[in-house]
């Protein structure tokens, strides 16, 4: 990943601390060298689909990856979400 991802959207590492960035950063390397890796619009994703956030808001998804192997036979979606403060 470019290491200067912030000039792309600084809004994306917003709730991350510079730790956590730079294991999103990792992950994100090492997929790639696999995989084909897109980042897209969480709302062009399906995690309304299955999301609890109506029922539980614990987290909220900052950064969605398709991911797909080399055959594009297959993909998935990884969600990299924060985490809300519950007062309990």
């Amino acid at each position: 990943m470019d290491p200067d991802y912030r000039k792309y959207d600084a809004t994306r590492f917003f709730d991350f601390t510079e730790q956590d960035e730079k294991l999103i950063t990792e992950i994100y390397d090492l997929l790639s060298l696999s995989y084909d890796i897109t980042v897209i619009d969480v709302k062009e994703s399906p995690y309304e689909q299955f999301s609890s956030f109506d029922m539980y808001p614990l987290f909220i998804p900052r950064i969605c990856y398709l991911v797909k192997d080399v055959s594009n036979t297959n993909s998935f979606y990884l969600f990299i979400v924060s985490k809300v403060k519950a007062d309990v």
